[in-house]
Order: C-alpha cells, then sequence, then structure tokens
C-alpha cells in the first residue's frame, strides 16, 4: 500500500487541548534543508512552503539553521550588523553572545517552570503560576 507523505506543521502556534496547551519548543529548520531547497527546484514540500510564506521568508535566502517559531537566522543579522558596522567587532561581538547566553538562560528556566507545572497538574495537583 502506497499513502501520500504525511506533512506535519512547522513552527505551528501552541494547541490548547482538553489536557492542557501543547508547544513544540525550540523547534529548528536545520541549514541543511535551506541547501536543499537552493540546489533541487522539485524539493518544496508542502509543510515548508507553508511555514516559509506563513512567515513570510525566502528559504533560498536563508544560509544557517533558524528556530521554527523566529525564522529570521541570527547568523544573518549579525553578519549584515557587522557588514555595517564601523570599528569594535570584538565588543559587538561580546554584547551579542551576551545577549545570546541571557536569552537562553531565560527560555530555559521559562520551560523549566512549565515542565514542572505540567507535570504537577498531569499527577492531579492544581497548579497556577
Amino acid at each position: 500500500m502506497v499513502s501520500p507523505p504525511l506533512y506535519r506543521a512547522i513552527g505551528r502556534e501552541s494547541d490548547l487541548r482538553d489536557d492542557g496547551t501543547h508547544i513544540n519548543v525550540n523547534e529548528t529548520i536545520d541549514a541543511s534543508v535551506f541547501k536543499r531547497w537552493r540546489a533541487d527546484p522539485t524539493y518544496r514540500s508542502a509543510n515548508l512552503v507553508e511555514w516559509a510564506q506563513r512567515k513570510k521568508v525566502d528559504p533560498a535566502q536563508l544560509q544557517t539553521s533558524v528556530r521554527a517559531d523566529d525564522a529570521v537566522a541570527l547568523r544573518t543579522e549579525i553578519d549584515h550588523a557587522l557588514a555595517k558596522a564601523n570599528g569594535n567587532y570584538q565588543e559587538f561581538l561580546r554584547r551579542a553572545d551576551s545577549m545570546i547566553e541571557a536569552e537562553v538562560r531565560s527560555i530555559a528556566a521559562e520551560e523549566r517552570t512549565r515542565a514542572v507545572l505540567e507535570g504537577l497538574a498531569s499527577l492531579g495537583y492544581e497548579v497556577s503560576e
């Protein structure tokens, strides 16, 4: 038996169900996907096309892995900023690294809290933030 491919949504919004809210966390699209997109004009999976239209991006222009919920590749932003910068690249990179580390810590803390609360709720505890 042959069946058509099953395309799951990329970077979909959270899904509210009877058992709680379900969300994909840190879903990324690997750079190899965009490389294949550029190399093979017949490679246009329905879910990737839908994602690109929803995020208003051209997959052929993406050179690095990106978070599915944030179609702008940080590396591309940094490259553009460096091209425009007149001066101290090291300071710029140090500040960017610091901002990234702080954001990752913040996201991780939020996800740990969410996971603990969901776990307690699944055990029957009444929880709130």
